[in-house]
């Protein structure tokens, strides 16, 4: 049977710890019986510590369990540790087959042992590969892990995300993540969030419009009766101990003078003379807007049907935007593709009515999510005789992300072509929305459920009119 044809997307996820049955192709699931995350902002970086715990109920040993588990793109993974009854396994940053290796031999010998690995074909999946688990044993895992966070257009804050799981793909589903029969639903979900502002730069507010929170500003969680209120220390808890956590939990900050430049330095606590300095450069250069050839390529496959309204209205705030003299065209795709027109055309009054009116009409009838070819068409019928910001608007639910990675760096080495994809609905892949970003030379927006659509559109707009600059230089004194 071929994979790519019989592989259809659904709406579950694919994080879980379970036993896989090679035999049936079958997920039994191990439950879980809680989940506790803490989260500590430092400015525009985060440090979170995430604690699972699930138990074998089964009346024998399980040779192997697996766990898949999603991870923000740009996050870096610095520590796993796995207990399982008296045994407490670490991990060691080993090369992949090394790992792999290590690893069979603890099986082969009937020792616990536990293998973490991030799934090369798609950036924010990390599988766990634990052995021999005792019946009644419970398995604890806790994962530490850094990130830069982005810019949120619509409040002027930054934005955090803890993923909830990861939507199924479209294309061939890599290694043991092909299928998933049945679901664990969490319970006694804790998440605590920390927020450290430079000393003298007031947290305006502290929201999310993803879950309810109990939000105190001018403490952390981790306070003590006796320190001082601090205009710039926050905290923010989720509500609900209870609840089943089928969205990304978004939460945003607002804080003054966050626009401004900054850098944190950092001393190693142990190793001498060890620093690492992080820094945020906010540019803010006054250029001459161009008028170029915009295309979007707009996502109908079936994974946004629920995102179909979103989609729709950030398309017309892009229309109606769009400078007089730029010219436009619409890509729509799926299982194929298809242009509003054969190349673009200038805009104006009519040009405007008729995009307007093919944008009412969209559905999410379009089948698969074949993104790579979509976007090769687009680079082949490109105006070569002006520059060309293409704007990718899709949930992001694919396969063999490297594959289009590749391709847009390829074709952008000209320096003429930009592309700035927008990721829409609460369970997008932000490794491939944020890949095409730095591999199309734009930069990404997320736009999840009941969020406001206007500034981050606009913010995509006035980005794709600023000059194509080939040369920096940055002279740091």
């Amino acid at each position: 049977m071929n994979t790519h044809s019989s592989y259809s997307p659904t709406r579950l996820g694919v994080c879980g710890c379970y036993i896989y049955d090679a035999r049936a192709c079958q997920r039994t699931y191990l439950p879980q019986v809680k989940l506790e995350s803490h989260t500590t902002i430092l400015s525009t970086a985060s440090r979170t510590v995430m604690r699972q715990k699930f138990v074998n109920q089964s009346d024998h040993t399980l040779k192997e369990i697996r766990y898949a588990f999603p991870l923000f793109d740009g996050i870096s993974v610095v520590d796993f540790v796995c207990h399982i009854g008296q045994r407490t396994i670490y991990g060691l940053v080993k090369e992949r087959r090394e790992a792999k290796k290590t690893y069979d031999v603890a099986k082969t010998r009937g020792e616990t042992a536990a293998l973490l690995e991030q799934d090369p074909d798609a950036a924010d999946v990390f599988k766990t590969t634990i052995s021999n688990i005792p019946n009644g044993s419970s398995i604890f895992i806790t994962i530490k892990y850094i990130q830069e966070l982005n810019h949120d257009a619509e409040v002027d804050g930054i934005r955090l995300t803890i993923p909830s799981s990861i939507f199924p793909r479209y294309g061939y589903c890599p290694g043991n993540l092909q299928k998933r029969f049945g679901m664990v639903a969490i319970q006694g979900i804790s998440i605590t969030v920390d927020v450290c502002m430079p000393e003298g730069i007031p947290i305006r507010k502290i929201i999310s419009q993803s879950h309810p929170i109990e939000v105190t500003l001018g403490s952390l969680s981790t306070s003590t009766i006796d320190e001082d209120v601090s205009i710039s220390r926050g905290s923010a808890v989720l509500a609900l101990q209870r609840i089943e956590f089928r969205h990304d939990f978004i939460l945003r900050v607002v804080a003054k003078d966050i626009g401004i430049p900054q850098a944190i330095l950092k001393t190693h606590p142990t190793l001498p003379n060890q620093r690492a300095l992080m820094t945020t450069l906010v540019p803010k250069f006054n250029l001459k807007t161009e008028k170029p050839e915009i295309i979007f390529i707009v996502d109908r496959s079936g994974s946004m049907s629920h995102q179909i309204p979103t989609l729709v209205s950030a398309l017309k705030v892009f229309l109606k935007s769009i400078p007089v003299g730029c010219m436009f065209n619409i890509c729509s795709f799926g299982s194929s593709h298809s242009c509003l027109w054969s190349e673009s055309k200038g805009y104006n009054q009519e040009t405007l009515e008729e995009a307007i009116n093919c944008v009412d009409a969209f559905q999410a009838d379009m089948g698969g999510t074949e993104t790579l070819a979509a976007v090769q068409s687009c680079f082949k019928m490109r105006n070569k005789h002006c520059s060309t910001e293409m704007v990718l608007l899709t949930d992001g639910n694919i396969w063999a992300q490297q594959q289009l990675f590749n391709y847009i760096i390829e074709e952008t080495k000209s320096r003429d072509v930009r592309v700035f994809p927008i990721g829409i609905g609460g369970q997008v892949s932000s490794a491939l929305i944020e890949g095409v970003a730095r591999a199309g030379g734009g930069f990404a927006e997320m736009v999840a459920e009941n969020e406001k659509l206007d500034r981050k559109i606009i913010r995509i707009l006035k980005g794709s009119l600023t000059p194509h600059i080939k040369d920096y230089r940055l002279e740091v004194k």
